[in-house]
C-alpha cells in the first residue's frame, strides 16, 4: 500500500510539475509573439529614420567628386583635395561611419560624412594624398555571411596615412618609408 502511495504521488508530482510549464509554453509564445512584433516595429522605424538622415546627408554633403573604387581585396575612395597638406587632413571611422576633414585656415575647409558598406574592414583603413587626390583604403573582408554581426565597434578609430614599404636589398629586410 504505501508502494502505491509513493507512486501515486510521483505521479502526481511529474504531472503537476508539467503542466504549468505547458501552460507557460502557451503563455510565453503570445507574449514573445507581441515582444517581436514591437521590436520588429521599433527596429524598422529606427533604420528607415537613420536611412533618411543618411540620404538628406548625402543631398546637402555630397560633392559629387568623390569615388569608389572596388578592386579583389581593396575597397577605396578618391577624393580631389588640391590645395590641401597630409598635416591638414583628418580621417575618422566610428563603426561604419568615415568622417574626412581638411582644413587650412583661415578660408578653406572640407568635410564629407560617408556610410561606408558592410563589406569593409574598418580596422584595416589607411589614408594618402597622392597629387591632390586623398585615397583612402579599406581591406575587403573574406568571410561573408548572412549571420548576426557581433562587431558594432563604438569606438572613433583615427585612420593613420599609408607608409609604404620598401625592401632594403643590402639587410633583406622591409622598413617603412620615412
Amino acid at each position: 500500500m504505501m508502494n502505491r502511495l509513493l507512486c501515486l504521488l510521483a505521479v502526481l508530482s511529474i504531472a503537476s510539475a508539467h503542466c504549468p510549464y505547458h501552460k507557460h509554453r502557451h503563455t510565453n509564445s503570445g507574449h514573445t509573439r507581441d515582444y517581436h512584433n514591437r521590436l520588429f516595429e521599433e527596429i524598422s522605424n529606427d533604420v528607415i529614420a537613420l536611412d533618411k538622415k543618411v540620404q538628406n546627408l548625402c543631398t546637402r554633403n555630397t560633392n559629387g567628386a568623390t569615388k569608389e573604387i572596388i578592386e579583389s581585396e581593396t575597397f577605396k575612395l578618391s577624393t580631389p583635395l588640391d590645395g590641401f597638406d597630409e598635416t591638414e587632413i583628418e580621417v575618422k571611422i566610428r563603426n561604419r561611419i568615415l568622417y574626412i576633414s581638411a582644413n587650412k585656415p583661415p578660408l578653406k575647409s572640407y568635410n564629407e560624412i560617408r556610410v561606408l558598406p558592410s563589406f569593409v574592414d574598418t580596422k584595416q583603413a589607411s589614408y594618402q594624398l597622392e597629387e591632390g587626390k586623398l585615397i583612402v583604403s579599406f581591406n575587403i573582408k573574406t568571410a561573408a555571411t548572412n549571420e548576426c554581426t557581433t562587431d558594432v565597434d563604438s569606438n572613433v578609430i583615427t585612420v593613420p596615412r599609408f607608409q609604404p614599404f620598401i625592401f632594403d636589398e643590402r639587410i633583406g629586410r622591409s622598413d617603412a618609408k620615412r
